[in-house]
């Protein structure tokens, strides 16, 4: 080896040595902050404070992802589909059983947990609740429930589904995205789930049929990819937990166009979802794309007189 080489070779050495140190150092401080915002007392299963109801593809993986690394909160790694009827995504065992005892339903409902501290609050992510659950199950399971609403431009969350459905199940393999939301007239075919789920003013209409307004966090997806230490701060007030979001939780990644996690708490995938979560969206005509907008604004415009706020994903014109 030339002594270039040994200069070099010996230059790599010290500097993955010195990333090793500034890592360990990065999740020691992370431990530190964890172990003094949690309390010693016995742990134990409890139901969840807090539900992100959905919407679906609307980012709501992201930030299921954001609140899993706050000390002061402890999730479900997986959408476990109880109060909802997609029974072939259930998990951890079938959905309620209306027929059972509900208090009997619920001990099935609180095996899927993880024990937790008794200042950690409990949370689950299941988009499906949003329009296939009965929101008085969930006010019945807690009528005290904090739940979150993560939106997002209707016709992006359409696209994000047409993409999912795709390259995740297979379906759509022949049409495009335009072949298949329009008709071979052009008109939009309305009768297709991607654009049922696309509407949002009836699913939050139920909803507050049960809970009060204030118990009801709705999120702008742009607000959360845009400024997610703002908005994540915005759930830390909601939720009464202690401050942890700082401008160091996250950064942007330049290659795939998000901001992530801050590896230091989030080694794996370098604080990012895995690429499936970030699918480049198909070119659409302009006429089409006009169409779509046209057909989601009264809804859009519904959804945003209920819920008394304005989002600017959902404001077109």
């Amino acid at each position: 080896m030339s002594g270039k080489q040994k200069l070099c070779s010996n230059y790599l050495s010290i500097t993955l040595k010195k990333l090793c140190v500034v890592s360990m150092i990065g999740i020691l401080l992370y431990m530190c902050y964890i172990f003094e915002n949690t309390s010693s007392d016995e742990i134990q299963k409890k139901l969840p404070g807090v539900i992100i109801i959905g919407v679906q593809k609307c980012g709501t993986g992201a930030l299921k992802e954001f609140m899993m690394i706050h000390p002061n909160l402890k999730g479900l790694e997986y959408e476990c589909h109880f109060f909802d009827q997609v029974r072939n995504r259930t998990r951890g065992g079938p959905p309620i059983d209306h027929a059972k005892p509900f208090e009997e339903e619920m001990k099935r409902y609180l095996e899927r947990f993880p024990v937790s501290f008794e200042n950690e609050t409990v949370f689950e992510k299941t988009p499906a609740y949003f329009d296939r659950a009965d929101p008085y199950d969930i006010y019945r399971m807690n009528p005290a429930l904090k739940l979150i609403l993560l939106v997002c431009d209707p016709v992006r969350r359409v696209i994000s589904e047409y993409l999912m459905d795709k390259f995740q199940f297979g379906k759509h393999r022949n049409k495009t995205f335009e072949d298949y939301i329009f008709d071979v007239t052009g008109n939009i075919r309305e009768n297709l789930q991607e654009i049922q789920r696309s509407k949002y003013n009836a699913p939050l209409q139920r909803y507050l049929k049960v809970f009060p307004r204030k118990q009801i966090l709705i999120l702008d997806s742009v607000y959360l990819m845009r400024q997610p230490t703002k908005a994540m701060q915005d759930v830390e007030t909601y939720l009464g937990i202690n401050k942890f979001y700082t401008d160091n939780t996250f950064y942007f990644n330049e290659d795939i166009g998000y901001y992530c996690i801050n590896p230091l708490i989030q080694p794996l995938y370098a604080g990012c979802m895995n690429k499936g979560k970030y699918r480049t969206h198909p070119n659409i005509s302009t006429k089409n794309l006009m169409k779509l907008k046209q057909y989601f604004h009264p809804f859009n415009e519904r959804f945003m007189k209920i819920a008394g706020v304005k989002i600017s994903s959902l404001m077109y014109f």
